[in-house]
């Protein structure tokens, strides 16, 4: 928190508690939400961890998913605090990414574990560089989500006790519709590999298809073992022919959210972006169904009562 001493001694001991409190309570409910564990509280803050001790799919992004989540809190809760307490709170963030030793400091029993390394003294540091209300990513960080977020080059600032200077990226936002694999796509990709049996057993599916046949496949294996890339080199094949592909995600951020998946099919079917209102929507829903000869007042309940409010834009197109 900004100015954490001179408003813990306007406003004396208890208000301060009040305030943080007030504060603290969303920012743990932001992290944990993106699966980030609140490793400790440092009295006008917090640490915590993405990806340690257990392991997190997209962690520097869901770190980042949680930065801007606190930030719109605090903006959001600002008001009442400064309302009840004449203070507004602003918080400076930093990110880091790399190895970390986890484990118990001293010989005490009820000693808890505790992340050591470089990894947390940078993120530290960035946070005392960045302005208020911003958020700050070390290269590590930025490398690993480039793709998927909007920043802006930060410079090289003097991190106190660092000997090497380190280049930084201010956080701004994330970037709508794009998944992991999207984004390794755009960087370019590698010549595919040892999948030709894999390909040969959907094309015979795909051949049933056009048969009229009804085909289900599921596409099982270890993480990082090429699914998405065997999918994405099937539908490169369907490419230019007359077929209509409709696709939806799960993702780590909507663990909570029914229907997600799906959801995103209507979202991608539908073309409905990130900043259509409720009208808008009910619309292309409505003229969605009509189109493939559902009657809408029959069907449009059932999707409405999904809440299909845009977690993100997407400009894919589905035809």
């Amino acid at each position: 928190m900004v100015g954490y001493t001179a408003a813990s001694e306007r406003l004396g001991e208890e208000r301060t508690y009040t305030m943080m409190q007030a504060i603290l309570g969303p920012i743990t409910d932001a992290v944990h939400e993106h699966g980030g564990k609140v490793q400790s509280f440092t009295g006008d803050g917090i640490m915590a961890l993405f990806g340690a001790p257990a392991a997190l799919e997209d962690a520097p992004l869901q770190a980042c998913r949680a930065a801007l989540a606190i930030q719109t809190e605090v903006e959001r809760v600002g008001g009442r605090i400064e309302a009840e307490l004449g203070v507004r709170p602003s918080l400076r963030i930093g990110i880091n990414t790399g190895p970390v030793v986890i484990g118990k400091v001293g010989a005490d029993e009820d000693a808890e574990f505790t992340p050591l390394g470089d990894t947390v003294n940078v993120a530290s540091r960035l946070e005392t560089v960045a302005s208020p209300g911003s958020v700050l990513m070390s290269e590590a960080t930025w490398r690993l989500v480039a793709a998927r977020v909007e920043s802006v080059f930060a410079g090289e600032p003097e991190l106190k006790g660092k000997v090497q200077a380190l280049q930084a990226h201010e956080l701004l936002s994330l970037k709508p519709g794009i998944s992991r694999f999207e984004a390794a796509v755009g960087s370019g990709l590698t010549q595919l590999v040892g999948r030709q049996l894999e390909l040969d057993v959907l094309d015979s599916l795909w051949r049933q298809v056009r048969e009229g046949q009804i085909q289900v496949v599921n596409v099982v294996g270890d993480a990082g073992i090429g699914k998405s890339r065997l999918v994405h080199e099937f539908r490169e094949r369907l490419s230019g022919g007359n077929v209509a592909l409709f696709s939806g995600d799960c993702a780590a951020e909507g663990r909570s959210l029914p229907f997600l998946p799906f959801i995103d099919v209507i979202r991608h079917a539908y073309r409905i972006g990130q900043d259509h209102d409720p009208q808008v929507i009910e619309h292309k829903l409505r003229s969605g169904l009509e189109m493939v000869g559902l009657a809408a007042e029959r069907h449009l309940p059932c999707q409405s009562a999904l809440n299909i409010d845009p977690l993100s834009a997407s400009n894919f197109d589905p035809f």
